[in-house]
């Protein structure tokens, strides 16, 4: 056994180049896919499509409010949510508490610049006063 390990350890070291190389290429294929996506829908912002690019190469669900990169991503099989479906899923795996989420979704509704729906905003927030129940 104790002749194994130095072998052991210096594969790892020989293969540490090859590693590189494998997140070069990587990162490569992510930058042609965002390219691509950017010359597919020429109104995403380079951002949007690089993070599309990201999501699909890793399985990653994709968080956005954008209309057209939703549209994209469902094209491309890529699991896609805004915030409403966001804090939906937290609600339903119960992180943080039905308490934090109702005082952040009050918190989101009173900002001047909030522009998730209002009417959505309404359902959560009564639903989460009946859980909590009267104060």
């Amino acid at each position: 056994m104790g002749s194994v390990l130095p072998k052991l350890r210096s594969s790892r070291k020989a293969l540490r180049p090859f590693r590189k190389q494998a997140e070069f290429v990587e990162q490569r294929f992510t930058n042609i896919t965002g390219i691509r996506y950017r010359h597919q829908r020429t109104s995403l912002s380079v951002p949007d499509s690089f993070a599309l690019a990201l999501a699909k190469e890793r399985r990653w669900l994709l968080l956005t409010g954008d209309g057209q990169l939703r549209e994209l991503a469902a094209g491309e099989d890529v699991e896609c949510h805004g915030v409403l479906g966001l804090l939906d899923i937290m609600e339903e795996a119960g992180i943080p508490g039905i308490q934090p989420l109702h005082d952040g979704w009050a918190a989101l509704a009173a900002h001047p610049r909030c522009r998730l729906p209002r009417r959505e905003i309404t359902i959560r927030l009564e639903r989460y006063r009946v859980i909590i129940g009267p104060v």
